[in-house]
C-alpha cells in the first residue's frame, strides 16, 4: 500500500511526555501517499504532526500535496506541527536545505558555497515564527555550524533579502514556540545564527 499506522519509534518517546495523549506514526511509501483517504483523515483528526527523521529530499516532494494543506490547516485550527532532524528541516520559513545532492559538511560547504550538495528547495510551511529562518538539526556532533552559515550566505545573494536567521538544534535538545512566538530550549542546547552581513563570499560561483 501506499502508507501504513504504527506506534513505534519516535511515537513511543512522544508519547511519553505530559499533556501528550496518543501517536501515530504515518510512513508514505510512494508519494500518491499523500493524497491517501486514510492519511488524510488521521490529519484531520490529529492535535499535533510530527515529521519524524529520514531525508529530507522526500519530505519536500510534498509541497502543493493535500499533506501539506492538512498541517497547514491543523495549525490555523490551533493544533501544532514539528519534528527531528529531516523533520525538522523543513519546518523553516525561508528556505530548506533538501540534501538531494548528497550531506554538505562544513568545511566543503565553507570551501565551495555553491558545491553540489548546498542545495535548497523552497520552504513548505510560512510559519511567522520562523519567518525568514533556515533549520539545521544535529548540530554540534556533526560540526553544522559552517555549513549553516553558508546556507544563509547563499540565502542573502539571492539578493531577496538583507537578512536572514539560522536555528540549529543539538541532539537531545528541543525547541518549543508556543502561540506568541516565545521559543524555549528543553535538553542540551540550540543555536540562533543571524546573517545581517555582506554575502560577498558567496557572490560569482553560481545561481541560486
Amino acid at each position: 500500500g501506499a502508507s501504513y499506522f504504527d506506534y513505534d519509534g519516535e511515537c513511543k518517546l512522544l508519547s511519553t511526555l505530559e499533556r501528550v495523549n496518543s501517536c501515530t506514526t504515518v510512513l508514505l511509501r510512494r508519494p500518491e501517499g499523500a493524497s491517501d483517504p486514510a492519511v488524510l483523515d488521521a490529519l484531520k483528526h490529529a492535535e499535533v504532526i510530527y515529521f519524524r527523521g529520514g531525508n529530507q529530499c522526500n519530505l519536500v516532494a510534498w509541497r502543493d500535496t493535500p499533506i501539506q494543506e492538512a498541517v497547514v490547516q491543523l495549525v490555523a485550527r490551533g493544533g501544532g506541527t514539528g519534528g527531528g532532524s529531516a523533520g525538522l528541516a523543513i519546518q523553516g520559513a525561508l528556505a530548506v536545505y533538501d540534501g538531494c545532492k548528497g550531506s554538505a559538511r562544513s568545511p566543503l560547504a565553507l570551501a565551495s558555497p555553491y558545491g553540489a550538495t548546498v542545495s535548497f528547495a523552497p520552504s513548505l510551511f510560512d510559519w511567522e515564527p520562523l519567518d525568514a529562518t533556515l533549520t539545521d538539526s544535529h548540530f554540534v556532533k556533526r560540526d553544522r555550524m559552517g555549513r549553516l552559515m553558508t546556507f544563509l550566505c547563499r540565502q542573502l545573494a539571492n539578493g531577496k533579502r538583507d537578512d536572514a536567521w539560522g536555528l540549529g538544534i543539538d541532539e537531545g535538545s528541543t525547541i518549543v514556540i508556543d502561540r506568541e512566538g516565545l521559543g524555549t530550549v528543553y535538553g542540551d542546547v540550540a543555536y540562533m545564527v543571524h546573517a545581517d552581513r555582506s554575502s560577498s563570499g558567496c557572490e560569482g560561483d553560481g545561481e541560486e
